[in-house]
């Protein structure tokens, strides 16, 4: 201890702050704020009846009143719809000529090398994946898996 009276003042600011401490655990009042508290109001209490309005939506339910829209009159055609054929179909994969994907096809076991869009015996292809194809013949759509 080579400076004693910093110790000493030290020692004063630390006894200081626990005495604070200590007091504020006893509930003594605080040496420290020179505040006083003002004296708590005694509120009067009034009973006022609010009358409750119980027609508000409910924020939970997530169906939202819509206007009623126009029915509208649905052509009854007299065709009935083409059954669903039994084809056969396999693809036996896809090359690139110039920029456009050509697909090696066999349809009912005849071999076609077709491109999108092509139509062969009232088939179509019309739309192309990573690893199928579809084919579409009276509103019927066939997917194949390219091998």
């Amino acid at each position: 201890m080579k400076n004693r009276a910093l110790t000493y003042i030290l020692l004063v600011i630390t006894l200081f702050v626990w005495g604070v401490i200590a007091c504020k655990l006893s509930g003594g009042k605080s040496p420290v704020s020179g505040v006083v508290a003002p004296p708590e109001k005694s509120v009067s209490k009034t009973t006022r009846e609010y009358p409750l309005k119980l027609n508000y939506r409910d924020p939970f339910i997530k169906i939202e009143n819509k206007p009623a829209r126009a029915v509208r009159e649905q052509v009854v055609k007299n065709q009935l719809p083409a059954e669903k054929e039994e084809i056969r179909f396999k693809c036996y994969g896809k090359f690139k000529k110039r920029g456009i994907c050509y697909y090696p096809v066999t349809v009912n076991d005849v071999h076609y090398t077709l491109k999108m869009g092509d139509i062969i015996n009232g088939i179509q292809l019309i739309n192309n994946k990573n690893d199928s194809i579809c084919f579409l013949k009276n509103n019927y759509k066939y997917m194949v898996k390219i091998n």
